[in-house]
């Protein structure tokens, strides 16, 4: 999709494996803003410096301080950068989406950003979700989908767009999947 590189939006992924942010972000021309769980702070210089960026991190189990952390962020300005959410909340370890959270959807609605669906597929191949692997050489593909305007959705009905989001990611991941099987089909 052509993004307007003057524009913030708010971009909503699936999430495979720690991989998918590298993925994203060697191809993105377009500054992101990760919103990621406080986990990842403690990870020595990574934390400190993720902070100082402008990534946000939040509490997974308290919602309305996660809330709040948006919030704020979109209160001290996005300077033409765009906030990232990665919709299922954790990283899948099965082919299948999970169900999507509604913090994407509510900073759409709440700031009037479009979404950007992206879909990542095969880093799970390179890099396994959980514990501890080593890399696998393979390819990885991303797809970034048409923007979905927030206008046309209501706070109250905040399902709505989060079951667009989540048809628009599912319809971009067919397609990166659909770049994989192109990739390692064998030659005929």
């Amino acid at each position: 999709a052509e993004l307007d590189r003057n524009r913030s939006y708010v971009f909503v992924s699936n999430h495979t494996s720690y991989l998918d942010v590298p993925a994203i972000i060697s191809v993105a021309d377009h500054p992101l803003r990760f919103i990621a769980k406080q986990e990842l702070t403690y990870i020595p210089l990574f934390g400190w410096a993720a902070r100082r960026v402008g990534h946000v991190f939040i509490d997974r189990k308290d919602r309305r301080g996660a809330t709040k952390a948006i919030r704020d962020r979109f209160a001290r300005g996005l300077r033409g950068a765009s906030l990232f959410f990665f919709a299922e909340g954790t990283r899948a370890v099965g082919d299948e989406l999970l169900p999507f959270k509604k913090g994407a959807a509510v900073a759409a609605l709440e700031t009037g950003l479009e979404c950007v669906p992206i879909a990542v597929a095969g880093a799970r191949a390179v890099l396994k979700p959980k514990g501890f692997a080593l890399f696998r050489p393979g390819p990885v593909a991303v797809v970034f989908g048409a923007p979905i305007p927030a206008r046309g959705y209501a706070l109250d009905r905040r399902d709505q767009l989060v079951a667009a989001q989540r048809s628009a990611v599912e319809n971009a991941l067919q397609s990166a999947r659909g770049l994989l099987s192109s990739v390692t089909a064998p030659a005929g």
